[in-house]
């Protein structure tokens, strides 16, 4: 008898994911490594891209860790979903389709400044900065391309080097340019940093004029600013000499920072022509990105002639410091003395001073056992108030030790907060100066008696708090026509 077999196979060209592997510039990357992962950490399946960068693989339905890979590149991570079974032969019929992805190289060269000026015969000193984005140690030679008669050294924080190891991170060096009496035009240095692939930066090296008919003044050359903030920097020209000047205006800045020099009316300006002894007045408005880390950054100004000889420049240093927060909290006390079994309202004022409404959270950080806290604003107990821009609210903090409690300091924090991030801790402290808790004990909880007659029982008073008592009084609960004396 023949049993008919049936075989299912997985067709050759077949897949169901599919993307491209390129460089930030754009170009295609072969022979990448691309790998995916699944959630148990097993390798299901690996292609390599062709000279297209193009990657293809057939997967089951689930969730991978697709993985990319070239020496002398920072690798990449992405995860996918597989949203159904299957595979197809033509690769716009799959059900992922990643497009494009850029990886970084490894080993990348910067620094702050990529326009310097320095006169002629000087020594001038580059701080530069290497970058390793690989998770492995990086073996790094440099290579300098220099104008005629020029001459470089690198240095670390110790001494020259020409070869360095970088792990993941960066590590900052110094470049030393000795620049010939003979300079008379701006000059490009090149350095490179060789890996497995090689990164290169070009620095511009120009000279300073002799003549000072041009000038440039600013009223301020270090400042500090909150980050998100714009800077508006005076910026005076001022021409000394005896004919017309036709001054370009220049600026060298961090990375990614916004510089523009502007007239009175907002009027963006590169170049200006001011006659014989004619002052004119700009405005430098700087706005740093929002990803700038607090810190000092330096910018530069330069009044260039029309041969790009730099006539005269300013530098300002900008230091960047973490903003104030628009919420302020105002607590009018902080430090009370009450007695046990009372209470202690601490008034609390919450100011906003920002552009937008703020929610403030209300929330007691650390407590005494069996004390009772709330917050209260218009009689209402609350556990946040909404206090709109420009105004503010004040509500109560009222806290009550129980009876019992022992005489001496105690501490609680009041927190503040916003979804904005503004966090604030109060410090409360309350000094307790009695304790008192008083235990009533009968004889007896039932008794019989007959018409007309007296029964007695005793009853014991006892202080069990921590302060003693001077005066006691015993009050009585008795039917109506009933008599009750007391007796010591």
């Amino acid at each position: 008898m023949v049993f008919p077999v049936f075989v299912s196979a997985q067709l050759e060209d077949a897949g169901n994911v599919h993307g491209y592997i390129v460089d930030k510039e754009g170009r295609p990357l072969k022979n990448v490594k691309v790998s995916a992962i699944s959630n148990s950490g097993n390798v299901q399946t690996t292609d390599h891209t062709d000279e297209d960068g193009f990657y293809r693989f057939a997967l089951e339905k689930e969730t991978y860790t697709i993985v990319i890979e070239k020496q002398g590149y920072a690798s990449e991570e992405v995860i996918i979903t597989i949203p159904r079974a299957g595979w197809w032969n033509d690769p716009e019929s799959d059900s992922v389709k990643m497009g494009e992805i850029a990886l970084e190289k490894a080993i990348k060269l910067s620094t702050n400044a990529l326009s310097r000026v320095a006169n002629p015969g000087q020594k001038l000193d580059i701080t530069f900065t290497v970058s390793n984005k690989a998770e492995t140690i990086q073996n790094v030679d440099f290579a300098l391309s220099l104008p005629e008669y020029w001459s470089a050294e690198i240095y670390d924080s110790t001494s020259e080097v020409s070869q360095i190891q970088v792990a993941l991170g960066s590590t900052q060096l110094t470049l030393r340019l000795m620049i010939p009496q003979s300079m008379n035009q701006t000059e490009t240095i090149a350095l490179t940093a060789v890996s497995y692939l090689s990164d290169t930066l070009e620095i511009n090296i120009n000279p300073k004029a002799t003549t000072d008919d041009v000038e440039l003044k600013t009223a301020f050359t270090s400042v500090s600013e909150e980050k998100g903030r714009t800077i508006n920097l005076p910026l005076k020209i001022i021409n000394n000499g005896e004919v017309d000047r036709n001054i370009k205006l220049s600026e060298n800045a961090p990375e990614n920072w916004s510089v523009n020099i502007l007239t009175d009316n907002q009027m963006a300006v590169s170049s200006i022509l001011l006659e014989p002894g004619e002052t004119y007045l700009l405005t430098v408005e700087v706005e740093p990105p929002d990803e700038a880390a607090t810190g000092e950054y330096s910018i530069s100004i330069m009044a260039l002639s029309e041969s790009d000889i730099i006539h005269d420049m300013v530098s300002v240093s900008i230091n960047l410091r973490q903003p104030t927060s628009d919420v302020e909290v105002i607590s009018t006390f902080t430090d009370v003395t009450i007695e046990a079994g009372g209470s202690i309202s601490f008034p609390i004022a919450i100011w906003n001073r920002g552009g937008t409404d703020a929610l403030a959270l209300l929330s007691i950080e650390s407590t005494p056992n069996n004390w009772d806290t709330v917050f209260i604003t218009d009689d209402v107990k609350v556990s946040s108030v909404l206090v709109g821009s420009g105004e503010s609210s004040t509500l109560d903090f009222k806290v009550e030790p129980p009876n019992s409690v022992e005489t001496g300091e105690y501490a609680l924090t009041v927190v503040v907060e916003t979804s904005e991030g503004f966090k604030e801790l109060i410090p409360l402290k309350i000094s307790v100066e009695g304790s008192y808790n008083l235990e009533l004990e009968l004889s007896t909880l039932y008794t019989t008696t007959r018409i007309g007659d007296s029964v007695g029982f005793s009853a014991q008073v006892t202080n069990m708090g921590a302060t003693p008592v001077t005066t006691l009084y015993l009050d009585f609960v008795l039917p109506e026509d009933w008599e009750a004396s007391l007796s010591p």
